[in-house]
């Protein structure tokens, strides 16, 4: 249930990445905001495309299916993707790619690991959709899982 909970909080487009400045993002982007409305009325916006999309976990995901570099950093926002929905971005949250700082211990390094390897699990994002927010395409999965595994504690990379 915890697991469910936590998606609420930093699930969608999740990218993750270790830059040259020895800190490691994974990006989260929400769309409940305009998928929510008293209305029920959703904007279709126009792509870079021609194509009026509406807000929707496919229609983000579309966005982020383009190319994606090794590293992760780039922008989806009005994406050259069909169907993709132009106002997309990612959302950063930054982890030290060196885990032993203040104090930190080993076990606090590997959990932290553990959630964001979940954040990127297929089960994880089988219900992206459920808590709005989109799931990621397999190249941001393997991308940043790869990049996941950088990450060290005392020098030596946390997940194997």
């Amino acid at each position: 249930m915890y697991k469910r909970a936590l998606l609420c909080f930093v699930l969608c487009v999740i990218l993750f990445f270790v830059s040259a400045m020895r800190v490691a993002t994974i990006s989260t982007t929400d769309f409940s905001q305009v998928t929510n409305t008293k209305n029920g009325i959703r904007l279709k916006i126009g792509n870079s495309r021609g194509e009026f999309v509406e807000p929707d976990a496919a229609s983000i995901s579309a966005a982020a299916s383009g190319e994606i570099p090794t590293d992760t950093r780039c922008s989806i926002t009005n994406a050259d993707a069909a169907g993709a929905y132009p106002i997309s971005t990612f959302t950063w949250m930054v982890i030290y790619k060196e885990q032993n700082y203040s104090d930190r211990s080993k076990e606090q390094a590997a959990a932290t690991l553990d959630l964001l390897k979940y954040i990127l699990s297929d089960e994880a994002q089988a219900i992206t959709s459920e808590v709005h927010y989109a799931p990621l395409p397999a190249k941001a999965k393997e991308l940043s899982m790869k990049n996941l595994k950088t990450v060290t504690y005392d020098g030596v990379a946390i997940l194997q």
